[in-house]
């Protein structure tokens, strides 16, 4: 999933009209894969499509 998130962040624009550049999708990027990383560790099912606001508000305080 997280592959689709580049390329779909590669193919729009940002709220400026601008592309998004590299740098910024690496950033999702990571904070995805610290994301999916923090819910493995904590034995959470499913995946980051999955979180509610109590999930990424505990993920947030780890992060």
């Amino acid at each position: 999933m997280l592959d689709e998130l580049d390329l779909h962040l590669s193919t729009i624009t940002n709220r400026y009209g601008r592309p998004f550049q590299r740098k910024t999708i690496n950033a999702y990027k990571f904070a995805g894969v610290a994301l999916h990383n923090w819910m493995t560790e904590s034995s959470m099912e499913g995946d980051f499509t999955t979180c509610d606001v109590g999930t990424l508000n505990r993920f947030f305080r780890w992060y």
